[in-house]
């Protein structure tokens, strides 16, 4: 039942801090959505994931990484085209893989923010449970919040500021359901 109120918690106030209307230029739309979204999504896959980790024989790990950032790409990439046809554009101009830079981004992209953050999510969600996680991923609005403050001088409304009290307290009724389930 903590579980349900911090996820409750923390729901809420990813809509708050996702939606302030001081800080919109319209109503919401899809985007607000996929933000509000996003978090969840993240916390079911974690509990899924750590479903499979279990059934799995140790040292799993490494392929269910290789296959989610098979399905990543592979899932990436008929956005891309779907992206680029949409727009009425008839060749895919593949010139950009010939500046350094651009394969840089591109490795750097693949290889580092996302095979190895999953390879190290799948590693981590063996030893710390995926309710915890997925409490702890809830709080990535509140940070980019946070940063968006101090890094770039934007500035809380109070429905945000509120926001993120309310994905504090859900943390923190998360973490406290966690103890006592270990407690017994």
């Amino acid at each position: 039942m903590k579980l349900l109120s911090a996820a409750f918690f923390s729901l809420f106030g990813i809509a708050f801090l996702e939606y302030s209307p001081e800080s919109q230029l319209g109503p919401p739309d899809i985007n607000d959505l996929i933000c509000f979204f996003q978090p969840l999504s993240f916390g079911i896959s974690y509990v899924r994931i750590e479903e499979y980790l279990r059934r799995l024989p140790t040292g799993s790990e490494k392929a269910l990484s290789a296959i989610q950032v098979q399905v990543t790409a592979i899932v990436s990439l008929i956005w891309a085209i779907s992206m680029h046809y949409g727009n009425g554009q008839e060749t895919i101009a593949l010139s950009f893989l010939q500046e350094p830079y651009s394969l840089i981004a591109l490795l750097h992209t693949g290889l580092l923010s996302t095979a190895l953050t999953v390879y190290i999510t799948n590693v981590a969600l063996k030893e710390v449970p995926a309710s915890e996680s997925s409490v702890i991923i809830g709080t990535e609005p509140l940070w980019a919040a946070i940063f968006g403050s101090l890094l770039l001088s934007e500035t809380m409304s109070s429905n945000e500021v509120f926001g993120g009290l309310l994905i504090l307290m859900g943390c923190f009724i998360g973490t406290q359901a966690n103890s006592v389930e270990e407690s017994k």
